[in-house]
């Protein structure tokens, strides 16, 4: 009849319509579950970024640590040879005055010696052209005197001398400190560098877990996809349930005709 002809094109359609609407589910579904796979592996991208970035960090922050130490130390080195170059400049205050007293009393050594080598090369006075009765109590004497005085000048001047090289050697030592100082201040300037290089990077790898957890809380353009396919997978199934109801309406109708010989 031409009313069940009618019922068999418009089911044939509603197939039609049902298959083509099952493909889109089924390709929905896999591009959801592809986009959740794909959101998932950023995610887990990001977090291993951020642990890798926690741990660096943790790093940096140790070596902080490690060179505040040593600059405390070498802080407290410098200070140290501070206080011990400040003595340089009294030390060779005195080895200046120790210097001129030796070339006094050398000069006054050298006056001793010229007398009594006066009284050893001259029997007879070029002056007065005098016997030198040397076994005389007055020059005796005299001699007795010029050689104490001469021994005491020779002692004096030793120790001098002995003195003088005691506080160069001391000036040595502090020559030793200055190369030190300078070497302490140059390792205050690399971990003072250190520090700051550690802090930038610190700064720069926290910049990128505020922007990774930004990421992770804002709507992303990934999260927006996924809703808008789980969006049109709802829609695609609720207009199989309704293509699925009008067939089975259909097909109770055609099921009618035929028991009941119903003609159109």
């Amino acid at each position: 009849s031409t009313m069940n002809t009618k019922l068999k094109a418009k089911m044939s359609t509603l197939k039609e319509e049902i298959a083509d609407n099952e493909r889109k589910i089924s390709i929905l579904k896999e591009t959801i579950r592809a986009q959740k796979d794909l959101i998932a592996g950023l995610k887990s991208k990001n977090d291993e970024q951020v642990q890798g970035n926690l741990k660096e960090i943790a790093r940096s922050e140790l070596l902080i640590e490690e060179k505040q130490i040593e600059l405390a130390s070498f802080v407290a080195q410098i200070s140290e040879v501070k206080a011990k170059l400040q003595g340089k400049v009294a030390l060779l205050k005195q080895i200046s005055k120790l210097e001129i007293l030796q070339k006094q009393l050398e000069t006054n050594r050298r006056k001793v010696g010229e007398e009594l080598s006066f009284f050893d090369t001259n029997e007879v006075c070029p002056t007065c052209h005098q016997s030198i009765d040397k076994a005389s109590n007055p020059i005796h004497s005299l001699l007795c005197k010029k050689k104490n005085k001469q021994g005491e000048l020779n002692e004096a001047v030793t120790a001098i001398v002995t003195e003088i090289d005691s506080k160069r050697k001391q000036i040595e030592e502090y020559e030793e400190l200055t190369t030190n100082l300078e070497s302490l201040n140059v390792q205050t300037m690399e971990a003072n560098s250190t520090i700051t290089a550690c802090n930038s990077y610190i700064s720069k790898l926290s910049k990128e877990n505020n922007t990774i957890h930004s990421k992770d809380v804002e709507d992303t353009d990934h999260q927006k996809k996924l809703t808008d396919f789980e969006t049109d997978l709802n829609k695609n199934e609720a207009s199989k349930h309704s293509l699925v109801e009008e067939m089975h309406y259909y097909s109770v109708a055609a099921s009618l005709l035929k028991d009941s010989g119903i003609k159109a």
